[in-house]
């Protein structure tokens, strides 16, 4: 994971755990925001996505293919981010989508 996406990631989630609100691409100052803006968008949508489904456990590849994002790397990314705050638990488990049993994660 690069410097950038970690800090996007970490400063995200960080800051959703005191407010509903997600930072803007403003909020965040570093040179790379395009890049911190697609991850922040990301991380919302894995947020919103195991919030909504709470208190399922969804792996990596079920959480990118239910969002459709073009890689698994992109939910491991931000879920290996979630997992280093309270809001999420992550663990070995079977995953409530596809019954695997892998690393999973959900919304506590």
């Amino acid at each position: 994971m690069t410097a950038a996406a970690d800090r996007c990631v970490v400063h995200t989630f960080a800051s959703s755990e005191t407010s509903d609100d997600m930072p803007t691409a403003s909020a965040v100052d570093t040179p790379q925001q395009d890049a911190l803006t697609g991850c922040e968008r990301i991380a919302g949508r894995v947020d919103g996505l195991l919030a909504s489904r709470r208190p399922a456990l969804w792996c990596d590849d079920c959480i990118a293919d239910q969002l459709g994002l073009s890689h698994r790397r992109q939910a491991n990314r931000v879920t290996v981010a979630m997992a280093n705050t309270s809001t999420f638990w992550r663990t070995v488990g079977a995953c409530s989508v596809c019954n695997k049993h892998k690393q999973v994660i959900r919304h506590v």
